[in-house]
């Protein structure tokens, strides 16, 4: 893994609208919400896979816009009108869900003691648990 993965990674991580600061030398970058500064995520290179400050696989090498799909804390919806295909309702509302699920992880993480100094408390497994069962579908 080199600079210019994390550099495609980043790029990727822009175009969802996230604010990124990424440290070359030591392969790893925070991506930050602009809107809540408060979300944040920081982001590491180790063999081969990205992962993040809780150790959370997100993705490999060569799959760096999956990683940012996975990532980034608000997706836009879009609607496909062409050839009479259309995203449902129940893909946003999972969408949706999935983003509100990672906001209470993520501010739990932010707010709680115990998980501050690192340790990974009771409620942010289990937050983190539901967050990954929205996503899954």
């Amino acid at each position: 893994m080199n600079a210019t993965d994390l550099q495609r990674l980043v790029g990727h991580l822009r175009n969802h609208g996230l604010r990124v600061v990424a440290l070359e030398a030591e392969l790893r970058l925070h991506a930050t919400h602009p809107q809540h500064g408060f979300l944040t995520e920081e982001i590491v290179a180790e063999g081969g896979r990205y992962v993040t400050s809780l150790f959370y696989g997100i993705g490999e090498r060569g799959r760096e816009e999956d990683c940012a799909d996975r990532i980034a804390p608000a997706r836009r919806f879009e609607s496909h009108h062409s050839g009479g295909v259309v995203t449902g309702l129940k893909e946003k509302r999972r969408q949706r869900s999935g983003e509100r699920a990672y906001r209470t992880w993520l501010g739990h993480t932010q707010s709680c003691p115990t998980c501050r100094v690192g340790v990974s408390c009771p409620t942010a497994v289990h937050l983190g648990r539901v967050w990954r069962e929205v996503r899954s579908g």
